[in-house]
């Protein structure tokens, strides 16, 4: 594999995490308002997992899944730390308080389903990577970075933009 595949693969694992962790905040987010529409946002993310996870052999889509799992813990971390989820509900809700052990079991319960999701697609876009598919696969290597790239990079700063402006966690728990 050249360098410049690595980098490129490199790239797209890193837009799979975005896209696929920011999936599982973004849910809960969108949750509170409009439950319909937080469907949607996995659905199309889990799609979009799929189209980042389209390669030309099954070597590179092994690579891309290896350095997925560096790049979602990073994305994970910052989620964790920044307390996206609480503090996101306390901005639709205000005074809401933080997580309940229901809501904890749920977002558990989301995040398999969300997964097993992904893995449906990842595992699709490994079966599409044989040599019978090659037009479809030039086509869409000429595409995927830019689609992945643009999309993640869209999703990484509404995330951010939207971690501005939730309430600080002093306002979120009470303390007492």
């Amino acid at each position: 594999m050249s360098k410049k595949k690595f980098a490129a693969d490199a790239l797209l694992a890193a837009d799979i995490s975005v896209i696929f962790v920011s999936g599982i905040f973004m849910f809960i987010l969108l949750s509170c308002e409009a439950l319909p529409l937080a469907f949607l946002y996995l659905a199309v993310s889990a799609a979009l997992v799929g189209f980042c996870f389209a390669s030309k052999d099954p070597f590179e889509w092994v690579t891309k899944v290896l350095l997925c799992i560096p790049f979602s813990a990073l994305a994970f971390v910052f989620f964790w730390k920044t307390h996206f989820a609480v503090r996101a509900v306390n901005w639709v809700f205000p005074g809401h308080g933080s997580e309940s052990g229901a809501s904890r079991s749920a977002s558990g319960l989301l995040l398999l389903m969300y997964g097993a999701a992904c893995l449906v697609c990842a595992l699709t876009a490994l079966s599409a990577s044989s040599p019978e598919n090659e037009k479809e696969r030039k086509y869409i290597g000429k595409k995927q970075i830019k689609i992945c790239s643009v999309t993640a990079g869209i999703v990484a700063v509404m995330v951010v933009l939207l971690a501005l402006v939730f309430p600080p966690m002093s306002q979120v728990i009470v303390k007492g």
